[in-house]
């Protein structure tokens, strides 16, 4: 499953708003997903500009995930893995993928 999020700090004004828009592109107001069972995450960054991956924080986008009632929490018995990738776009926009996690 596959979730678009075009806003990482919800403040447009805020410096730490590396992301242009404010929306969910791939899943509406009425359909957010949530899991039972613990998930492997794949976060991808796309950004207008290269980033080095240790520059690229996950700690909004996981304390968002929780927030929204995608998963109960952010520990490890609910997130057994995450990997983080980034590549150049023209468009800025954070990809989250979940996938059962294989235990």
């Amino acid at each position: 499953m596959n979730r678009e999020k075009n806003n990482c700090c919800g403040n447009e004004n805020s410096d730490a708003n590396l992301e242009q828009d404010s929306g969910y592109a791939a899943v509406s107001a009425n359909e957010t997903p949530s899991f039972d069972t613990p998930v492997d995450l794949h976060i991808h960054h796309v950004r207008k500009r290269s980033a080095d991956l240790d520059g690229l924080s996950i700690k909004a986008a996981l304390d968002g995930i929780i927030a929204s009632g995608i998963l109960p929490d952010d520990s490890p018995e609910w997130i057994k893995s995450i990997k983080v990738t980034s590549s150049k776009g023209s468009s800025e926009k954070t990809i989250f993928k979940f996938t059962e996690a294989k235990e």
